[in-house]
């Protein structure tokens, strides 16, 4: 059943307001509030349904055209979208949040960005884009930063493909087997520069965040991106970070396959995201080494969020945080969460 759709409504109008300069046509302005009310309202949100469902809207091909082609800059409008958060996370602690997740296609194998993954949360493989999120917390305010779309690296295959094929050296006359092997080539080398993992595309979310209006005072990190080029990047900037993984419900570490499991406690991101303007850091609990550099506590007496080394016999020295077993100590995880 299509229900008609007379007007943009209000709240997205309004969500669009302050935007419209950066559109170079008012129609293409239009078209973009009649494709968000789509994304809103339809339960299957399509460019042919949206385009069925306007009361004397606009065509496919004119939406189309709107999204694809018509010169308006999606990095300006995100921009400007940065511009006007900005001002609801000037007071108080905020918090980067870096974390991958899936937009499923499970009959879209032919869309750009979509490969073939293990869904861990339904337990099946699955046709999906993987994307590395950044967003920007304070207080009860959570905002989108930006996003990249992960693209699997096969150079391992290309490379295979080019040890095992050739030009016939035979037939010297012809050309067109050496452009076709010069254009594999240049294509191999090209995909071979352009490829980036999620750690890199992690690294470029930072960056960009530091570079805004809305840079944050602490990162937390989705497990899956806690690596030493991300974490190196962070405290490139000095500023303090938390690693947590909600799948299995743990903090681990680079260095150590020992997990503090906290199955009953809240997600570490979720704390995170609830931190107070003011806080303090944290004295020593009892069994752990506070990290200084990284150590948090909330000023709530029923909630303290503590970055420690767990005390263990693979630990010899208590000097922090110079060495713990001739190791560098920020890349030990281990969080202590009391009065929960």
């Amino acid at each position: 059943m299509i229900i008609p759709i007379v007007s943009i409504p209000v709240s997205i109008a309004e969500g669009l307001f302050g935007y419209e300069d950066l559109f170079p046509r008012s129609e293409t302005f239009q078209h973009i509030g009649e494709y968000c009310t789509g994304l809103v309202v339809l339960e299957k949100p399509s460019i042919r349904r949206m385009s069925h469902c306007f009361v004397d809207g606009p065509s496919q091909s004119s939406l189309n055209k709107a999204i694809t082609s018509s010169p308006w800059s999606a990095l300006s409008v995100n921009n400007r979208r940065i511009e006007l958060i900005s001002k609801h996370h000037q007071q108080g602690f905020s918090v980067g949040i870096i974390d991958s997740t899936f937009i499923h296609h499970p009959r879209g194998k032919n869309i750009y960005g979509v490969y073939k993954y293990w869904d861990y949360v339904n337990n099946c493989y699955t046709y999906a884009i993987q994307l590395v999120t950044a967003a920007i917390s304070t207080g009860d305010r959570v905002d989108g930063f930006d996003v990249r779309i992960y693209h699997r690296s096969f150079e391992q295959q290309e490379r295979l493909y080019l040890q095992h094929t050739g030009v016939d050296s035979t037939n010297e006359q012809r050309q067109e087997p050496y452009l076709r092997r010069l254009t594999e080539l240049l294509s191999f080398e090209c995909n071979r520069q352009q490829a980036k993992t999620k750690s890199e595309l992690a690294v470029e979310l930072i960056d960009a965040m530091e570079a805004s209006a809305v840079a944050p005072e602490a990162y937390a990190l989705d497990n899956g991106l806690f690596a030493p080029v991300v974490i190196e990047r962070i405290e490139h900037y000095n500023k303090p970070w938390m690693a947590d993984s909600e799948k299995i419900g743990c903090c681990s570490t680079k260095d150590n396959a020992t997990t503090a499991k906290h199955s009953n406690k809240p997600c570490l991101t979720t704390l995170l995201t609830k931190l107070p303007s003011r806080c303090e850091v944290a004295s020593e609990p009892s069994g752990c080494l506070p990290v200084a550099s990284v150590s948090v506590v909330t000023a709530k007496s029923d909630l303290r969020l503590y970055m420690t080394i767990q005390r263990g016999k693979e630990i010899q020295s208590t000097s922090l945080p110079t060495s713990v077993s001739g190791m560098r100590p920020r890349y030990f995880m281990f969080v202590y969460i009391a009065g929960i």
